[in-house]
């Protein structure tokens, strides 16, 4: 029987570990945080004048310093702190490619599954005529549903990361009974309050804002990433309390 995730204890932990131990993660992922922030003004303010072949470029770039940062946060959170390295590291290993290819995998679990959904639920929607029946268009109904199942189903996964950044065996099965009886909890760790913390810089954004102002939003923005992940992070300490670090 897996243990019963507490939303509010990891909510409000994925905001004092870090700030506990902010030098350690200051140090650590300042880099990345920084590199990300840049790369995401850059094309802010010169993407309709980049090739598309230089945008996809780009992406590719943002996805690797992603990985290398939520590798590193992870690390940072489930493993003791002298563990880690103190600076942070510009090198690639199995261990990112791993993590990078779970990524990879729950984008596209989660696009099949969209697909999948909305072809279903169009069937269903059609064959009680909706439209003869309500007023209201079935659109937003059917991707409202859509994405609530989706984001079920990539929080029961999202599990694979911390797992994965701590060298533990990983599979979809150990993964998905990792969560078992969490699923809902999840969601909210997951997909409700990444959703608070993307809206929060959007509180202080203003029509034509200055280069400055853009430049500090942003770097804002990419640090709350350090508390989505270390929320994650927490998730999956308190569904594997008692062994090692994780599910092995």
């Amino acid at each position: 029987m897996n243990n019963k995730l507490d939303v509010w204890k990891i909510s409000s932990g994925a905001f004092l570990i870090p700030w506990r131990n902010r030098s350690d993660f200051i140090i650590a992922l300042a880099n990345p945080i920084l590199l990300i922030a840049a790369l995401k003004v850059a094309w802010f303010y010169a993407k309709e004048h980049v090739a598309t072949s230089l945008s996809w470029g780009l992406y590719i770039f943002y996805i690797v310093l992603f990985t290398m940062l939520a590798v590193t946060c992870h690390r940072l959170v489930l493993l003791k702190i002298k563990e880690v390295n103190s600076w942070f590291a510009f090198h690639w290993s199995w261990r990112e490619t791993r993590f990078l290819l779970w990524l990879i995998t729950t984008m596209l679990v989660s696009v099949g599954l969209t697909i999948i959904l909305v072809g279903i639920l169009g069937m269903l929607i059609s064959s009680i005529k909706w439209s003869a029946t309500l007023d209201a268009d079935p659109t937003s109904f059917i991707l409202g549903v859509v994405r609530i199942i989706s984001f079920y189903f990539i929080a029961r996964l999202s599990l694979v990361f911390p797992a994965v950044a701590v060298d533990e065996k990983a599979t979809l099965k150990i993964i998905w009974k990792l969560g078992e009886g969490n699923g809902w909890r999840l969601v909210i760790i997951v997909g409700v309050l990444p959703w608070i913390l993307t809206q929060f810089p959007f509180i202080f954004y203003r029509a034509n804002a200055s280069v400055l102002e853009t430049i500090v939003l942003t770097v804002l923005a990419c640090m709350l990433l350090v508390i989505e992940i270390t929320a994650i992070s927490l998730s999956f300490y308190e569904l594997t309390k008692g062994k090692k670090h994780g599910i092995s």
